[in-house]
């Protein structure tokens, strides 16, 4: 007999620095210990305060401590690998690797017999970011007919790259989905 599969929609806004849509698929759910693999889809204000757009996934590593009456409540490590894209000063579109691990503390209420919501506050407590590069054309072709780039560094006016500064306690809504 299979377990059932749960999946999660999750929501997160954070006074106009973020907003994100995720969604998360559980392995062994119901077991005291378990993990999700996720995805992640968002905009975050950077520190030059423009809005940039990101997508990712990551997984969740799951600690349940209570199950009683239809509420649950359980700890998590989530860990995103997320890809950020935005301008740089001359034009290009760019791209850079970030991960803003986080430690959750979520409750889990049961509304029907295949559908809970979940509360959950997300403390952020480290953030990594990688740095913004593109692809440039040399103009060459290779063996297989392709066209042969290279990396090349985002040009900044100001010398100064943007960043990401995700750390602190956050809030998330998310529905949650039991098929049996």
């Amino acid at each position: 007999n299979a377990p059932p599969v749960t999946t999660d929609l999750n929501f997160t806004i954070l006074n106009g620095n973020r907003y994100e849509m995720s969604g998360k698929a559980w392995l062994n759910s119901f077991t005291e210990f378990s993990a999700s693999l996720n995805y992640h889809l968002g905009i975050i204000k950077d520190t030059r305060d423009d809005m940039d757009g990101y997508i990712g996934f990551g997984t969740d590593l799951k600690y349940g401590f209570f199950s009683e009456f239809g509420t649950s409540g359980y700890l998590s490590l989530n860990i995103p690998m997320l890809f950020s894209g935005r301008g740089d000063d001359d034009g290009h579109n760019v791209i850079s690797l970030f991960s803003d691990p986080s430690i959750d503390a979520n409750l889990s209420i049961q509304i029907s017999k295949e559908r809970d919501i979940i509360l959950s506050a997300s403390y952020v407590f480290t953030s990594m970011h990688g740095p913004w590069q593109w692809q440039k054309d040399t103009g060459n072709i290779n063996d297989d007919g392709k066209n042969i780039t290279e990396t090349e560094p985002a040009v900044w006016n100001d010398g100064i790259s943007p960043e990401f500064k995700p750390q602190g306690l956050y809030f998330s809504f998310t529905i949650r989905k039991i098929r049996f």
